[in-house]
C-alpha cells in the first residue's frame, strides 16, 4: 500500500514578505503586547545567541527587557518562544526530508488538523510552523515522526515574520483558508490560534504533568535499580516502549531516546513493571539506529 503524500491547502499571505530595516526594532513590541514571548536571534541568522531565556530554565522577556534588546539590536531576526498552552508542529518537506509525507500519514490516523497560522520561509505549501493551543502544564514529545518537530516552551523557539533566514529568504505567516486571521493584521494575536484536537494531545503528549527542575528530586543507585526493576514489562511500560521506538525519528533520535528513557523511568517510579527492560531494550534500538545512519559513520 502506497503511503498518503500531503497535498497543501490553499493558502492566504497573511504578511509582507518585503525586507524590513530593523525587524525587531520594529516588531518585537507588538509580538509581545499580542501574548508572544519574544527573544532576540542574530540578523540574517535563527540560531540563539542569548541565555536564560529559553529550555526548562529560561525566564521570559518582559517589556524592560525588550527595549534593552533593541537598543542592542535594532537588526536583529524575531524569535518566538512557546506560552504554556501553544505548540508549534514544524513540518519539514525539501531535500531529502519527508515531513509532509509524515504529516500525512499522520492526519490519516490521527484525523486532519484544522486551519492554523503558519511560520516559513519557504514557497512549497507545506514546510513550516503550525501552532496550536493546548493544554497547559503538559509535557510534548520532542517530535511528531520523521522530519516533524514539536516547538514547545521546554525546547526550541521559532523564528517568526519579518526576520531574514540564512539564505535570504524572509519569513513570512500564512494561513490556511478558512482561516479568521484578518489578511491586515501582520502580527497574529497568540490567544485567538486555533486548538489542536484531542487525538493529536493525546498523541503528542509525554506526561499529564511537567515537573520543573526545582521540584525535581535526586535518587541513589540503590533507589534507581528498585525503581527500573527487571520484571516482565506490564501493558503501560509496553505501550510506553513501543510509541518511543516509533517516534525514534532519524532526525531526533537523541530527544527522542532521552524523552522515553525519563517517561519509563516516571512508570517504574509509580509501580509499573518492566521499566529497566525497556529501557535496556530503547538502548539497543538507538544503538541500532545509529549504526545504520550513514550521516553518523565515521569518514
Amino acid at each position: 500500500m502506497t503511503a498518503p503524500a500531503y497535498t497543501p491547502r490553499t493558502i492566504t499571505v497573511g504578511a509582507s514578505r518585503e525586507p524590513t530595516e530593523n525587524p525587531f526594532a520594529h516588531y518585537a513590541p507588538e509580538y509581545h503586547a499580542k501574548g508572544w514571548n519574544v527573544v532576540w536571534l542574530p540578523p540574517r541568522a535563527k540560531r540563539l545567541t542569548e541565555t536564560g531565556v529559553t529550555g526548562h530554565a529560561g525566564k521570559d522577556a518582559d517589556a524592560n527587557l525588550i527595549q534593552r534588546w533593541i537598543d542592542q539590536h535594532p537588526h536583529a531576526n524575531i524569535g518566538v518562544r512557546m506560552p504554556d498552552d501553544l505548540i508549534g508542529i514544524d513540518v519539514d518537506q525539501y531535500g531529502n526530508k519527508t515531513g509532509g509525507d509524515t504529516l500525512a500519514q499522520l492526519e490519516a490516523t490521527l484525523g486532519p488538523l484544522p486551519p492554523t497560522i503558519i511560520s516559513t520561509s519557504r514557497e512549497d505549501g507545506v514546510s513550516g510552523i503550525r501552532f496550536y493551543r493546548v493544554p497547559a502544564g503538559r509535557k510534548w514529545s520532542g517530535d511528531a515522526g520523521k522530519d516533524i518537530e514539536i516547538i514547545q516552551r521546554v525546547h526550541r523557539y521559532a523564528a517568526v515574520w519579518p526576520s531574514v533566514h540564512p539564505e535570504g529568504r524572509i519569513y513570512y505567516w500564512h494561513l490556511d483558508k478558512g482561516d479568521e486571521w484578518e489578511r491586515h493584521d501582520l502580527v497574529p494575536t497568540a490567544s485567538r490560534i486555533a486548538p489542536l484536537p484531542e487525538e493529536w494531545v493525546a498523541y503528542l503528549t509525554e506526561s499529564d504533568t511537567y515537573v520543573p527542575p526545582a521540584e525535581r528530586v535526586h535518587v541513589t543507585s540503590e533507589q534507581a535499580r528498585q525503581i527500573l526493576d527487571s520484571d516482565d514489562m506490564c501493558k503501560a511500560v509496553r505501550n510506553a516502549y513501543d510509541n518511543a521506538k516509533q517516534r525514534m525519528s532519524s532526525r531526533n533520535r537523541h530527544d527522542g531516546a532521552r524523552d522515553a528513557v525519563l517517561n519509563l523511568t516516571r512508570l517504574g517510579e509509580q509501580g509499573h513493571k518492566g521499566a529497566g527492560d525497556a529501557v535496556e531494550a530503547l538502548r539497543a534500538d538507538f544503538i541500532a539506529s545509529v549504526g545504520k545512519d550513514p550521516q553518523r559513520r565515521c569518514r
